[in-house]
């Protein structure tokens, strides 16, 4: 009876938790069931007979130090306004450390087959309350005012909800890879496995993202390229073609977000740097979705910046911002809606290759841990590649996303890593 209520408890902090992390000006709840967290580990660690372990030093530690000196060089002698940047970087990379430090001890401590055994359904559900939420919405909307309310959800709307489902799709997605190989992670049969995933697409489809449609193409190829090698078979390149293509068809039903896009970003790049940059959010005369032409513009703005700075202005999610009065622009903007560009922006081309470096080589341990029979190290694998992909399109790497990435990936990273612990 006890395990059974400490596995509960675990799922319900945990994915409270990160279905959290997607809602604005929830900071106390939030506080409230990171607390839980921290009680029932201690809990769990007064019945744990594990000795401290920890993994050896490799290309991960060692990049993610790396980064984080840099970090700390930058903001101290190459910033801007160095004072500033140094106050961002204590207040949120400080946090991120912290996590990603929370998350090793969890599985150095914990990890001996039931402590943890709710944590996969916990990173899992957490995520896949949104998919809940947005068709919860669609259906409680139809009911009171007769009509559906597409790109929202009990949660807010697609720009807060939208990252969370592609993270529900990434981990089904590796989970159906595993399913090739006689592997599984969460432990569900096929039919409902296949009910789950198709609830995601469905509330993908609902929310109609731009930027999650793209991530979960890719995904789908990431899919293909995996389950080819596993099965050697051409069947495997037919699945996911389907699986990206239906994705595109329902999106299309809903509405269609890219029509003129091409023409919109033709525009964009024809446009002097500082007009735009005094212009940021005039769209002029735009065919189509107006987005795809202020997205454009930004990015433009944004790595023109980079030229302009590439040692970075200084850590800081207003990077871009910063950038824009510089040139005489309004104050006010923020991010580039590029994660890619407001990091470098921020940071400089050194910080950004040495983030872009730990992702890479934590796919490359994925892979590895894989390949020697972890069914975690695909996850994290889709987990990673998954978050690379939006935070090119969204400014995802500044915040509760990045701090959130930072500690789920610092868990699977940990559990595909088990059987290289070694005591110090």
């Amino acid at each position: 009876m006890r395990n059974k209520i400490s596995f509960f408890f675990g799922l319900f902090w945990m994915s409270g938790f990160i279905a959290l992390q997607g809602i604005p000006h929830a900071g106390a709840i939030k506080t409230m069931f990171s607390l839980l967290g921290i009680g029932h580990l201690v809990f769990l660690l007064r019945n744990s007979n594990l000795k401290p372990v920890w993994p050896k030093l490799n290309a991960e530690v060692l990049l993610f130090i790396a980064l984080s000196c840099w970090l700390l060089f930058q903001s101290s002698l190459l910033a801007t306004t160095p004072m500033d940047a140094l106050a961002a970087l204590v207040k949120e990379w400080g946090k991120l450390v912290l996590m990603v430090l929370l998350g090793v001890w969890m599985v150095v401590r914990l990890d001996d087959g039931k402590s943890l055994n709710w944590l996969p359904w916990g990173l899992f559900g957490g995520c896949f309350v949104h998919v809940i939420a947005t068709i919860a919405y669609q259906i409680w909307s139809y009911v009171i005012y007769g009509h559906l309310m597409l790109m929202n959800s009990f949660l807010g709307n697609y720009g807060y909800v939208s990252p969370f489902v592609s993270i529900a799709l990434a981990v089904l997605l590796a989970e159906l890879s595993l399913r090739l190989r006689g592997q599984q992670w969460l432990k569900l049969s096929g039919i409902w496995l296949f009910v789950l995933f198709f609830l995601s697409l469905l509330s993908l489809a609902i929310l109609n993202t731009k930027a999650a449609i793209v991530a979960f193409v890719m995904l789908c190829l990431l899919f293909v390229l995996v389950a080819v090698v596993l099965t050697k078979s051409l069947r495997s390149f037919a699945m996911g073609v389907i699986l990206g293509g239906t994705v595109i068809a329902l999106t299309l039903l809903w509405g269609n977000r890219w029509e003129g896009g091409y023409t919109s970003i033709a525009m964009a790049s024809s446009v002097n740097v500082i007009y735009q940059a005094q212009h940021l959010w005039d769209t002029g005369t735009i065919i189509g979705d107006p987005s795809f032409y202020v997205r454009a513009i930004w990015m433009k703005v944004g790595l023109y910046g980079i030229l302009e700075h590439p040692l970075g202005l200084g850590y800081g999610a207003d990077a871009f911002g910063r950038y824009v009065a510089e040139l005489g622009g309004e104050r006010g903007a923020i991010s580039s809606h590029s994660g890619w560009v407001d990091f470098t922006l921020a940071n400089g081309i050194p910080g950004f290759l040495l983030l872009f470096l730990l992702w890479v080589a934590m796919i490359y341990r994925g892979w590895v841990r894989f390949c020697s029979g972890s069914p975690v190290g695909l996850v994290l694998i889709f987990f990673v590649a998954n978050f690379v992909m939006r935070s090119l399109m969204d400014g995802h790497l500044y915040g509760s996303h990045l701090i959130y990435f930072s500690f789920v990936a610092s868990i699977l990273w940990m559990l595909s890593r088990k059987r290289e612990l070694s005591v110090y």
